[in-house]
């Protein structure tokens, strides 16, 4: 049958399985030259142990070294290398390519394996890389438009970064378009030094707020000197300013949102999502 197929078809479409760790390298350019940002990490699928759909990303990290542990500085040099090779290729016939390139990468028992390429910043890996930037990106894009981009004028600092997407029960499993009505106390959070970037969600009023489509609702992050101290810092902020409404069978509501968990081995990433359903925090609603 296949080879009647591909009798019928007149051509063959091979895939190679690709085994290993992801991570992500993203790079700023000013058509020559380029800056590698800090590393990152970022966790796709919706459920703990690598389960479920994947997603536009549960959360993003990055250590102060600016590796991951199952990476070394001469995987990092690889990749650079195809970066600033794509860049001049694709600028050798007058065009010119400048600003972000965010390279995918997988790090497999035979090497460095390349995925693709996208013309932007990574999403969420954007929070993490630019709360690491010293120098202000009004500088770098000066930079970049005179084309005088170097680490000297373009520096990270030497930090640890997390960052968490609080999403709704539904997201990436349900098609169910019914608003995600939920209560989030914004001053509390940033008063303890961590940032709130909104995404799929709009204001009611007061620290009510609610999801305009099915997509993520909005990002905690932090950045500081020890890994574990910021990630319990993200964690706690959310388990106690967060309140969300979920709309379950048999007419009652149940608050519940899920976050994901992060700790890394010195070998390979290893996440897990954590489902906290806070009972003190359950309401009726009409």
């Amino acid at each position: 049958m296949l080879y009647l197929a591909l009798i019928h078809l007149g051509k063959v479409i091979i895939q190679d399985k690709v085994e290993g760790s992801e991570f992500t390298v993203m790079a700023l350019t000013d058509g020559e030259n380029i800056v590698v940002t800090p590393i990152t990490f970022d966790y796709p699928y919706r459920y703990e142990k690598d389960l479920g759909p994947g997603t536009g990303g549960m959360g993003c990290l990055s250590f102060s070294n600016g590796l991951l542990p199952f990476l070394e500085q001469a995987d990092v040099d690889k990749c650079a290398d195809l970066i600033k090779k794509t860049i001049s290729y694709v600028n050798k016939d007058s065009l010119e390519f400048t600003g972000v390139i965010y390279g995918g990468f997988f790090k497999c028992k035979d090497g460095i394996k390349f995925i693709e390429f996208n013309a932007r910043f990574g999403d969420p890996e954007a929070i993490n890389v630019l709360n690491a930037l010293e120098t202000p990106f009004s500088e770098v894009l000066k930079n970049i438009v005179n084309k005088t981009l170097s680490k000297d004028n373009c520096k990270f600092a030497k930090t640890n970064t997390f960052t968490v997407y609080v999403v709704s029960k539904e997201y990436a499993v349900s098609s169910s378009k019914e608003p995600c009505v939920f209560t989030l106390n914004k001053d509390a959070i940033t008063n303890k030094g961590l940032k709130v970037y909104f995404a799929n969600a709009k204001r009611i009023e007061g620290n009510k707020y609610t999801s305009v489509s099915t997509s993520r609702l909005f990002a905690v992050s932090t950045s500081g000197e020890d890994f574990e101290t910021i990630k319990e810092k993200v964690y706690s902020a959310m388990e106690r300013k967060c309140r969300y409404k979920v709309r379950l069978q048999k007419r009652y509501w149940k608050y519940i949102y899920t976050l994901k968990k992060g700790a890394l081995t010195a070998v390979t990433p290893l996440f897990f999502v954590r489902y906290l359903k806070f009972k003190h925090l359950i309401s009726t609603s009409t």
